[in-house]
């Protein structure tokens, strides 16, 4: 019998909750440029659609988007992550991937067997006017698509 989702976290079962914390532990989650400062940190499911997740969000006071997409750019080339398509994004011919261009859009987004099933993270940009004098803010997120849920971002 599943269990009810908890409120902490949305997850209808330890399964789920465990796999997040998997997630969650992952180095291109918890590794980010020194002048990036954590303001969010989540791990769980979503309610809705029950998508198990991890989840940062970084702000920098003087974001050099460059700086950013060539870091995690190298830590998911040393960790196994693979580029993966964008949808109607740049950097994108097809099923062929330009690692070059793909971070010069609004996000990367990147596939790695973890475990037994292929993962996804994503790395994108917000919209920098939200925050104003706070800083630009970005968000890195690590999910498992849900059976029968497309894969990709």
């Amino acid at each position: 019998m599943e269990e009810a989702p908890s409120a902490a976290d949305g997850c209808g079962n330890e399964r789920d909750r465990q796999r997040a914390q998997v997630l969650d532990r992952l180095s291109f989650l918890a590794a980010h440029p020194d002048q990036a400062e954590v303001v969010e940190h989540g791990a769980g499911c979503d309610p809705a659609s029950g998508q198990v997740f991890a989840s940062r969000e970084y702000r920098w006071a003087s974001l050099d988007a460059r700086r950013v997409i060539t870091f995690y750019q190298g830590l998911a080339a040393h960790d196994g992550w693979q580029p993966w398509p964008v949808s109607s994004g740049p950097g994108t011919t097809g099923d062929k991937v330009d690692p070059a261009a793909q971070g010069l859009g609004a996000f990367l987004c990147f596939t790695k067997q973890v475990g037994a099933s292929p993962a996804f993270m994503e790395l994108y940009f917000q919209d920098s006017s939200v925050h104003g004098p706070l800083g630009d803010v970005y968000d890195v997120v690590a999910w498992w698509p849900r059976p029968r849920e497309p894969s990709g971002c």
